[in-house]
């Protein structure tokens, strides 16, 4: 159903003529879409939850294989992406519990308040995963390469500080300021990102739809 549709089953609701039965029926139409795009957000954090524990399983057994082999320089770098990665979970759950507290029969400010908190808690772990780009620039060094040659090493050092640089921008610029640019689009998108904004403008409808009142 389209904004105008809704718009005047909205009007129609709150005409003297009708009863509080339309308005109950436009009210649940929203609700329905916003718990479907929230649905589809929650399978998307489900799936990542899952994946993610099976991979830092991973990570933990390469970390300690390496550890053995004195391979510290992939201990370093697989430990920063392990500690980033947890997180990044803890994170996830969070998501997860506030999407449960979300109860579309308070009020639209309370909804509005914790759609804004799961966009801001999204877009911060985000920047903070990327923050760990250097590390899988690092991971493969080893002793054998102290003694290579120096051409080796000024690769190693441009590909390095190059990923620092990256990571240490998009730590910096991603923000909900810059989402009309097209790198950050290209960035949020997917399953993990579009039903939340989803249900963010479904909500807003609702809201300017009673203000119209």
């Amino acid at each position: 159903m389209d904004d105008d549709k809704l718009r005047n089953l909205w009007k129609s609701a709150n005409s003297p003529r009708s009863g509080s039965e339309e308005m109950q029926k436009l009210t649940e139409i929203q609700h329905t879409k916003i718990r479907s795009s929230l649905r589809s957000f929650r399978m998307s954090k489900v799936v990542l939850l899952s994946i993610g524990v099976v991979w830092l399983i991973l990570v933990a057994f390469l970390i300690y294989k390496a550890w053995i082999l004195n391979l510290y320089f992939f201990v370093a770098s697989a430990g920063i992406h392990f500690t980033i990665s947890a997180a990044a979970i803890g994170v996830y759950l969070h998501h997860l519990l506030l999407i449960r507290q979300l109860d579309l029969s308070t009020s639209i400010m309370e909804a509005q308040e914790k759609l804004a908190k799961l966009q801001g808690s999204t877009i911060e772990i985000t920047r903070w995963l990327f923050l760990q780009l250097p590390v899988f620039t690092t991971f493969q060094i080893n002793e054998s390469m102290l003694d290579g040659h120096p051409a080796l090493w000024a690769l190693q050092a441009c590909v390095t500080i190059g990923f620092t640089w990256l990571g240490v921008w998009l730590f910096r610029n991603i923000d909900i300021r810059n989402a009309d640019k097209k790198w950050f689009r290209l960035i949020f998108r997917g399953p993990d990102w579009a039903p939340l904004i989803e249900a963010k403008r479904f909500v807003e409808e609702l809201e300017r739809f009673k203000s119209e009142d």
